[in-house]
């Protein structure tokens, strides 16, 4: 699966696991991991009365010599809290 196909599926999934929420994309940018490259995509959740209530970080990319692909959704109230997260977990991943 491609890097696009993996962010489109996971967004769409969790877009619409939440009706009662708009999620918008409001920043696209790389991500290492490891030695691998991906894309991380950040979003905005918005309620029914156009407040913004939380929102998150999606990353995905591929581990070319295992052949295999990953996401990584982190959500929350706190964007600092929510990028660090997303750096902890990634910062602790090793393809190999």
């Amino acid at each position: 699966a491609s890097i696009e196909g993996l962010l489109t599926g996971t967004f769409g999934t969790l877009r619409n696991n939440q009706p009662d929420l708009t999620l918008d994309t409001v920043s696209e940018s790389e991500l290492k991991v490891g030695l691998e490259v991906g894309t991380i995509v950040g979003f905005k959740s918005v309620d029914g009365s156009g407040d913004v209530v939380g929102g998150g970080l999606i990353g995905a990319w591929s581990c070319a010599d295992q052949g295999t692909s990953f996401t990584i959704m982190v959500t929350g109230q706190d964007a600092s809290v929510v990028q660090l997260r997303l750096n902890r977990l990634v910062d602790n991943f090793d393809c190999a």
